[in-house]
């Protein structure tokens, strides 16, 4: 026999009808076959009267028939959850609880308002899409999820909140919700949850699927009970309680900045960080740092924020020429006055010149000249003028010792006269090179008055490419504020001594990313952002690009990872141009010759960009000669050009319509392949793409 009945809509046991004064006859249905009940006294144990619920049975003159007794819990499950219990508590006993029936769909609605036939729920566990679909079926709800002790966060870089997500499967199933979702936080302000996408986004060093609520989305316990029927359902204590909570904001973790870890949150915050990058005063010790993909406007953004500074002396830095002749260009064009372009070693040469007046010339150590300089090495054997050349070096470039003696004992344990000597003689700027010139300028920290009472505002492009000894004398030599822009994928310099600068700067810096590029255009963006772990890129490009085969008939640019690729192929191609070739050419003689004589040690060919060394050391003097004569006979003007040659280093922040990849360039160099297949705007040709 059925323990409870559903009576008006409500799941009631006999008890309750005496409770509630409910007339003996009226309409009580079965919670499992939706018919008819009736209700009996039965003589129990001690002869005490028992009422229950029983089937009539029409043809069995009035006898009940069997019906396969249910268990409430099969229906709803049981509300343990505290949260869940204190917001069915506050609503009024008819409309808590409530037992509708649809198409032969059994269901507890939460809270009804039978008047307006609205229903709300209140929701803290997993749920199922089809749930929601089959619950909405029946009548019209409004969904309260709870997000209270989650993993809850404002975010100041455009002034949003992000929710992480409790259950996975709501993910899925909230979009199944018609009506109004509200998210509870445990906090005054409620969330209502309009954009109901979920994006996965980088917070605290981690990753978190979220909800992005933005400001105008918050709410307040009003707008919720004017949006749903809760004003019709609650108790008066219940509506008290939820309105004088005694509830603060001060645990609420705030944060500056989120990035995007999924393609929509990149959409998304790739505007948001822009214009908030836009909006920085730039204070005194100000660090912004910028990490953008390949093909994101740096230099456009750099020269809107020269504008939007227009009453600050910003000095632009660089590691290569060839970028600040770019934006020279650019400056002229745009008509901005406020922003000074150098490289780094012009800078550096400047402040030295400043103190110690301008040296006569800049010498390139090698062993073939150094002699000139210092008598001792005169006769002397290669490897150890090579060798004494490079110590020196090191010492220049390092950070940690500012003595030669204490370097020596570091890295030697005993002292070393021949070294110190060297020093000696570029202290008395006798000897005067780049390094030699940042050493002495870091030594004495001379930036410090230089670049303080020029300036006040630095740019640094390119970040990727400074080396430790740049980046120690722009931090802790100038106070001025500093924006740090580059792209971490596009690090190759390594072999030069340069470090990722984004690693290296101070805890206090705050930084923002540029995932938008306006230069690679999908489908092709979206392979190259699937080959890379930590590639954070989408397209905004205008065009669209392909990995495709480039006709016979285009104009390309054909790049290589090495220069032994570079020159076989170019003997074997006509209608070339080769980026450096004059300078490359004689270059590649006197290695060449000098290889003959002297082999490279470890440490040089490290130095070294390529396999070159290996690759000139297979050819016989006649062999390169001929070798070379064959590639300068298909050599033509840049502009009568078919297939234009570069290097990937001599071509990194450049583009092109269509560009070819060398087979030389592999997935095991990430940030190479990466540069490389940032180049094409149309076709991008690279028969190991997969």
């Amino acid at each position: 026999m059925p323990k409870f009945a559903v009576y008006n809509n409500k799941l009631i046991y006999p008890s309750d009808i005496y409770k509630n004064n409910i007339a003996f006859n009226s309409n009580f249905y079965c919670l499992n076959c939706n018919e008819l009940l009736c209700l009996r006294q039965s003589r129990g144990k001690n002869d005490n009267y028992v009422e229950h619920f029983y089937h009539p049975n029409p043809s069995r003159n009035g006898t009940h028939i069997e019906c396969d007794d249910l268990n409430l819990n099969n229906i709803r499950k049981k509300k343990d959850c505290e949260w869940h219990n204190m917001m069915s508590e506050r609503l009024k006993s008819e409309c808590s609880e409530f037992f509708k029936f649809g198409n032969k769909t059994k269901h507890f609605v939460d809270g009804y308002d039978k008047k307006n036939e609205l229903g709300i729920e209140f929701q803290n566990s997993q749920i199922h899409y089809d749930d929601i679909i089959s619950r909405e079926k029946i009548t019209n709800l409004d969904w309260i999820f709870n997000v209270e002790n989650q993993y809850i966060r404002y975010i100041g870089i455009g002034n949003y909140i992000a929710v992480e997500i409790p259950h996975k499967s709501w993910s899925e199933s909230i979009h199944y919700c018609s009506n109004n979702v509200f998210l509870h936080t445990g906090y005054k302000e409620w969330l209502w949850l309009t954009d109901r996408e979920s994006y996965c986004l980088e917070l605290g060093g981690k990753r978190r699927h979220v909800w992005i609520i933005f400001k105008e989305d918050i709410c307040s316990y009003k707008d919720v009970i004017e949006n749903t029927c809760l004003d019709n359902i609650l108790t008066e204590e219940g509506k008290e309680l939820l309105k004088t909570k005694e509830i603060t904001q001060k645990n609420v973790e705030k944060m500056q900045i989120a990035f995007a870890r999924c393609k929509k949150s990149m959409f998304l915050l790739d505007q948001i960080h822009r214009n908030s990058l836009k909006k920085i005063n730039f204070r005194n010790d100000d660090i912004v740092a910028v990490k953008s993909v390949a093909g994101s406007g740096k230099t456009t953004t750099l020269l809107e924020l020269s504008k939007i500074h227009k009453n600050k002396r910003i000095l632009y830095l660089a590691f290569n020429k060839n970028l600040i002749n770019e934006i020279g260009i650019k400056l002229k064009n745009a008509n901005i006055k406020n922003l000074f372009p150098r490289t780094f070693d012009s800078l550096m040469r400047s402040i030295y010149s400043a103190k110690k007046g301008n040296p006569q010339q800049i010498d390139e150590l090698r062993p073939n000249t150094i002699e000139t300089k210092i008598s001792w090495f005169k006769n002397k054997n290669w490897r150890i003028k090579k060798q004494c050349i490079q110590y020196l070096t090191k010492f220049c470039r390092q950070i940690e010792y500012s003595n030669i003696n204490d370097y020596c004992e570091s890295k030697f344990g005993k002292e070393m006269p021949l070294l110190k000597m060297m020093w000696e003689k570029v202290v008395k700027s006798y000897i005067t090179t780049f390094d030699s010139i940042r050493k002495i300028v870091h030594i004495f920290h001379w930036a410090k008055d230089y670049i303080n009472s020029n300036y006040d505002m630095i740019f640094i492009d390119e970040a990727q490419d400074f080396d430790e000894l740049m980046l120690d004398i722009l931090i802790k030599d100038t106070s001025i504020p500093k924006l740090f822009v580059g792209d971490t994928m596009q690090a190759i310099y390594q072999w030069r001594g340069c470090i990722n600068a984004f690693d290296k700067l101070p805890d206090n810096t705050l930084y923002m990313e540029f995932y938008s590029s306006y230069r690679v255009g999908d489908p092709a963006c979206n392979r190259i952002r699937d080959l890379f772990d930590n590639c954070w890129m989408i397209s905004k490009s205008k065009n669209k690009t392909y990995f495709d085969k480039i006709g016979n008939e285009e104009n390309y640019v054909y790049l290589f990872r090495s220069w032994k690729f570079l020159l076989l192929s170019a003997q074997e191609t006509n209608n070339i141009y080769i980026y450096g070739y004059d300078e490359k050419e004689k270059t590649i003689l006197k290695l060449h010759e000098r290889l003959l004589k002297y082999p490279l040690s470890e440490e040089e060919k490290q130095d070294m960009e390529d396999d070159l060394p290996n690759f000139l050391l297979s050819y016989s003097s006649y062999q390169l000669t001929q070798l070379l004569r064959n590639v300068k006979h298909h050599i033509v003007p840049k502009n009568k050009a078919k297939c234009l040659m570069y290097t990937i280093h001599s071509f990194k922040g450049c583009e092109h319509d269509n560009v070819k990849l060398c087979e030389d360039i592999i997935e095991d160099e990430p940030n190479l392949l990466y540069v490389a297949l940032t180049r094409g705007m149309k076709k991008i040709d690279y028969i190991n793409i997969k």
